[in-house]
């Protein structure tokens, strides 16, 4: 499954992109309103109920390589393919930008503000290289945290 949603306002999310470090970082439920918000709408196309938090880092200089959104540590560890809830993307700001698709196997989306992205976890991904503008928020809840975080 992958929803598109756009015009998606997130009241908040400018402190979070500010203080926000670029790597995957654990997070509890109800530390962040603009990302509870961010979860409670992903809640309407996705069953959250078993999650017990969630991972989240922001991209703002990077493209990515084709990936599944996985317990990075395990699989690296134990080549076991362990996949959060649901994947989450949301593009706060987008300026001048060239390139930064966000590409699926048979779908190429273009990164535009306050674009809100959720999809199955199985679903492989990647993002094009890009000049410009682009901040994107990844969030992915989890039902057992990942391991480097346990």
């Amino acid at each position: 499954m992958l929803i598109v949603l756009d015009n998606v306002h997130i009241a908040g999310v400018e402190d979070i992109i500010l203080d926000m470090p670029q790597c995957d970082t654990w997070f509890d439920f109800d530390q962040h309103p603009c990302i509870d918000e961010m979860l409670n709408l992903a809640e309407k196309y996705f069953d959250l109920q078993e999650a017990v938090g969630y991972e989240m880092h922001k991209n703002v200089s990077k493209d990515t390589s084709y990936h599944f959104d996985k317990d990075e540590h395990l699989f690296k560890t134990t080549g076991v393919l362990s996949l959060p809830l649901c994947s989450i993307v949301y593009y706060p700001k987008i300026e001048n930008m060239q390139g930064g698709d966000l590409v699926f196997d048979d779908l190429i989306l273009r990164p535009i503000t306050n674009r809100f992205v959720m999809f199955s976890s199985h679903l492989q991904h990647g993002a094009k290289s890009f000049s410009g503008t682009r901040i994107s928020i990844g969030i992915n809840p989890w039902k057992k945290k990942p391991v480097i975080y346990r």
